[in-house]
């Protein structure tokens, strides 16, 4: 798929990580991330997404290390355990773009990334 003039799979990523990132419309998918016993949810919208993670723009800031529970309840259901890897404030607008690395479920994470790929330039 295409972002912009380049072809994703032709864009090598020049990071600490073994898997491409599908970059997501921030508007597109929304979910609440959980951490503790449950009691802190904090809404999100994911940034990127990859075979062994999410990239996504919270408010609060998190942890590398912290454990949290994601849920998307749109295009489907997914719930995953994961463990934030890194936090970095935005300089373009206010929160925090973190780095989470999926803990388990990453047969349903594929799910996520076809359904990007196939509707990422789509129209609203």
């Amino acid at each position: 798929f295409k972002t912009g003039e380049h072809h994703m799979l032709d864009v090598q990523i020049l990071e600490r990580r073994e898997n491409y990132r599908a970059p997501v419309v921030p508007t597109e998918i929304k979910g609440l991330l959980t951490q503790g016993d449950q009691k802190d949810h904090h809404p999100f919208l994911i940034w990127d997404v990859s075979e062994a993670g999410l990239g996504l723009w919270v408010a609060t800031k998190l942890k590398p290390g912290d454990e949290c529970r994601v849920t998307i309840a749109q295009p489907f259901l997914l719930v995953m355990d994961c463990e934030v890897r890194w936090c970095k404030r935005r300089h373009d607008a206010p929160g925090y773009h973190i780095g989470l690395k999926v803990l388990e479920n990453f047969k349903r994470l594929r799910g996520l990334i076809d359904y990007v790929a196939k509707h990422v330039g789509d129209e609203p």
